[in-house]
């Protein structure tokens, strides 16, 4: 994404014209942090939908250049928009910030890492080990 003034940030569209940075001050997150990690359900599908309905209009309507498909992305975003303003449902700026995925995951990783080292050596697996396929029904 182009960060030049002239050229409108992807978000805009679908968040009231804030680009990340605003977005994040308004949902008082961290700069440091990335907001996709910080959204929730209903936002991220609305980001979803945005960006795959931006592509189908890019593709369809036969859409190239930079400019054009940052202008394109722009006015998806607003749509989205008016689409969720239509159904009743909340902006994507208003919607809380979710906690950080970033804490789960990591706490993943050491569960995992612990049960390996719990583990006996003959029962942990390895990333080229061949799944046993033995106990499954032909």
């Amino acid at each position: 994404m182009c960060s030049c003034p002239h050229k409108p940030p992807i978000w805009n569209g679908l968040h009231d014209g804030r680009d990340v940075a605003g977005i994040k001050v308004h949902k008082n997150i961290d700069q440091k942090e990335d907001l996709l990690d910080r959204m929730g359900r209903a936002e991220l599908a609305a980001n979803d939908f945005r960006i795959t309905q931006t592509e189908e209009r890019l593709r369809n309507q036969g859409i190239i250049g930079e400019d054009a498909a940052i202008k394109t992305h722009h006015e998806v975003g607003k749509e989205v928009r008016k689409a969720i303003e239509n159904i009743g449902g909340r902006m994507p700026e208003d919607l809380p910030a979710e906690p950080s995925i970033k804490p789960l995951l990591d706490e993943k990783r050491r569960k995992e890492r612990k049960r390996m080292k719990q583990s006996p050596p003959e029962q942990r697996q390895s990333l080229f080990d061949e799944p046993d396929r033995s106990k499954e029904k032909p």
